[in-house]
């Protein structure tokens, strides 16, 4: 039978049986019910037709697989929809939906489900039962989970999980064999550093080789970085197998495991005679210079395993030689430990604090910051012979963390992984990542507060330098004193300070130390309380808080006695303080879209307020509340 398409119903229903394919949009006050005369209907696009309207006879279309109903305005989806089993295809896209039905499971035949620009909160339950799914597209929603089950869709082989709010992923995740993957901005996401270029390339490879599912999961915990999710899942000698992982932060976050859980046995050398051999691939030292620098120590390094080798020192990729030495119970150590050891036994003439050594390190400096790559090499030079002083650190690292020059940027990683100590360059490793594909002040201000999770990283330092040179990270910098003062020095002008749409969840206390602040808008972030030192804002009178998450009423705001125009709308408080008539020079107060069910007595004591909004709050269905509210307050306009 030859497909005819048609986008007119009237002209449809002429020959019904010819039908195939009918496309209606943006027609409105049709007799859907209709549709179901064409008994060869096989897709049916309805867009911007309500869920209400759609009638239940549509089951009866057994040839139709593909349905679309994007653009409904409705929330709630029609049971019958999931048993129309001949379904392959299904789009809900661009609809207020927060959860699908029970029945969605029904769709026993379905490959294609479509429900990006959504309002899910949850990934969509019994998801995992539709066997046949190849294509899952979930995008713009705001789903802060993925389950285990997803690990069940073993067809699936597209997911877009973009634009949610997913905050980690199920060791089962590693059981798709998906060849379509997105998963950015998502929290999760922001802090896989520059393990976003390899997460789909990981999932590849766990298909092209011969992994368990428990090796699968555990490789992929381990990637992950969730070490105690790991650690469930397999033994001490199957999670160091790690180290041979044909992934690089595969092998990196196993090295780390080992320097965490092995003992070091370079801190207290035994005072007998220590035979180690080397396994792997090395860097931070010269393997060919090694026996030179260990000839005055009681290390002896042996040429291969025998039974008077007592320690396996390993890097990435030992291969078989980490199976044989725990075979020979002879212990495993990272190769981190001996770097760091023989940095304790060289001259460092960079280590020194004498003036001599101080000046030599401006100087250093000074090449450092440098745009000139020459000079920023002779820089690098310098710092790889003579080690790191700590007025240079933050340069090292910035030259590191932020580059566009690939070569610099390389060699600065030599010159750190030589001399700062392998947890800590593990860390900086593994959280890399080149921001300037991604410059959006939500993914730096991520991507630095995952380089200072490491206690050896000052945040303030890291801040003050980072936004000096870049002009971004204020997010970031705004949640520390010192570098929140940075950022501040370029953001006030005068007595005005604009700190917005910065997804800002925390205000340093350093915001007091700016007593002359008349104006400060601080709308569209993500803040719920204030710091204690907003108090010392004695001068202000404007103040703009409206599109964050605050619950509860700031009660510093009630010690500002010159506050003139507030505005906290589309918050979530559901109360006002009984003290707010301690702003007695309030005139406009803005509430609009919160949760306030009514008002208190003490609001009749702001005689100087002009206008209150309270458009968007439950008082507006309270008739009884209402009116108390125009008698508290006779003279101001209220907005309902």
């Amino acid at each position: 039978m030859t497909k005819q398409q048609f986008y007119n119903l009237e002209q449809a229903l002429k020959n019904p049986l010819q039908v195939t394919e009918l496309i209606l949009r943006y027609q409105k006050d049709l007799p859907l019910e209709e549709i179901a005369q064409l008994k060869n209907l096989e897709v049916l696009h309805l867009h911007h037709h309500p869920f209400k309207n759609l009638p239940e006879n549509l089951q009866s279309l057994s040839k139709l697989h593909t349905l679309s109903l994007m653009h409904t305005r409705s929330a709630k989806v029609p049971e019958f929809i999931f048993d129309i089993t001949s379904l392959q295809s299904l789009n809900l896209s661009y609809n207020p939906i927060s959860r699908l039905p029970h029945n969605a499971q029904n769709l026993v035949r379905l490959r294609e489900l479509f429900l990006h620009n959504c309002k899910l909160k949850a990934f969509p339950a019994n998801i995992h039962k539709l066997e046949q799914l190849e294509t899952l597209n979930l995008e713009n929603n705001q789903i802060e989970h993925v389950p285990p089950s997803i690990g069940q869709l073993s067809k699936l082989q597209s997911l877009i999980l973009t634009n949610n709010n997913i905050q980690g992923l199920p060791g089962e995740f590693a059981l798709l064999n998906v060849s379509k993957l997105h998963l950015g901005s998502n929290p999760f996401y922001n802090n896989l550093g520059q393990k976003q270029k390899t997460i789909g390339a990981l999932l590849k490879q766990f298909q092209h080789r011969n992994y368990t599912e428990k090796q699968r999961k555990l490789y992929f915990q381990i990637f992950m970085g969730v070490t105690d999710e790991a650690e469930k899942l397999a033994s001490y000698e199957e999670f160091l197998e790690g180290l041979n992982s044909p992934n690089q932060v595969i092998r990196l976050n196993a090295l780390s495991y080992l320097l965490e859980k092995a003992p070091n046995p370079f801190i207290n050398p035994n005072p007998h005679q220590m035979h180690i051999h080397l396994a792997g691939k090395f860097n931070g030292f010269d393997t060919k210079q090694l026996e030179e620098q260990l000839q005055n120590t009681n290390i002896v390094i042996d040429e291969r395993l025998k039974k008077s080798t007592t320690h396996l020192v390993v890097g990435e990729n030992p291969k078989k030689k980490l199976n044989k030495a725990l075979e020979m119970g002879i212990p495993i150590v990272a190769q981190g430990r001996l770097k760091d050891f023989l940095h304790t036994i060289e001259d460092h003439y960079l280590a020194k604090n004498d003036a001599a050594t101080l000046q030599m390190a401006k100087n250093l400096a000074d090449l450092l910051q440098s745009h000139e790559e020459n000079n920023q090499e002779l820089g690098l030079e310098m710092a790889m012979g003579g080690g790191i002083h700590p007025s240079f650190f933050y340069d090292l690292l910035l030259l590191y963390l932020w580059n566009r020059n690939l070569k610099i940027k390389n060699q600065t990683e030599k010159v750190l992984e030589k001399h700062l100590s392998s947890n800590l360059f593990i860390h900086l490793k593994t959280n890399a990542k080149n921001y300037y594909n991604d410059p959006s002040e939500d993914a730096i201000s991520t991507y630095l507060e995952n380089i200072c999770a490491h206690p050896d990283i000052d945040a303030n330092e890291l801040g003050i330098r980072f936004f000096q040179i870049t002009n971004r990270g204020k997010r970031f910098c705004l949640r520390y004193p010192k570098s929140f003062i940075e950022v501040c020095q370029q953001e006030v002008k005068g007595s005005v300070l604009r700190l917005t749409g910065l997804k800002l969840d925390l205000l340093s206390d350093s915001i007091g130390k700016y007593t002359h602040l008349k104006i400060l808008y601080l709308h569209n972030n993500s803040l719920s309380t204030l710091p204690g030192e907003f108090t010392q804002l004695q001068k202000l009178y404007v103040l703009s808080l409206k599109k964050n998450k605050i619950q509860e009423f700031p009660l510093q705001l009630l010690a500002l006695p010159e506050l003139d125009n507030l505005d906290l709308s589309s918050n979530k408080i559901e109360k006002l303080p009984d003290d707010i008539g301690k702003l007695t020079k309030l005139k406009r107060l803005n509430l609009r879209n919160n949760k306030l069910n009514q008002l208190p007595e003490s609001i009749a004591k702001l005689k100087q307020l002009k206008t209150l909004n309270l458009e968007g709050n439950p008082i507006k269905k309270d008739e009884k509340a209402k009116s108390q509210a125009q008698a508290l307050l006779p003279g101001c306009e209220i907005r309902f």
